[in-house]
């Protein structure tokens, strides 16, 4: 959300509205320019369709082309997203009940 914040992509957004009832969240991204021409792309996982089908979309951008979704099924790396959030809520909520 932060990421979104800083570097918003306008057409990414519209483009995403393909999703409805999903929240985007933005895994990472890359901005460039290279032979006067930008590039942008942004990972997404979408939340609450995520826990039920894992999937990745990942969205480009060349100069003024309009902006490419491409969904992929990488088991691996969608797996271990989960796993980090799984691990980092734990640690979490031990650190809050130590607190108590």
């Amino acid at each position: 959300m932060v990421y979104t914040y800083f570097f918003p992509l306008p057409a990414f957004d519209r483009v995403l509205m393909a999703y409805p009832g999903q929240m985007p969240l933005v895994l990472g991204g890359r901005d460039g320019f290279s032979q006067g021409s930008s590039y942008h792309r942004r990972d997404y996982v979408l939340l609450p369709s995520f826990f039920l089908k894992p999937k990745l979309i990942k969205v480009t951008q060349v100069g003024d082309a309009p902006p490419e979704v491409t969904e992929t099924n990488e088991t691996v790396a969608l797996s271990s997203f989960l796993t980090a959030i799984v691990l980092g809520a734990v640690a979490y909520s031990r650190k809050s009940r130590r607190r108590e």
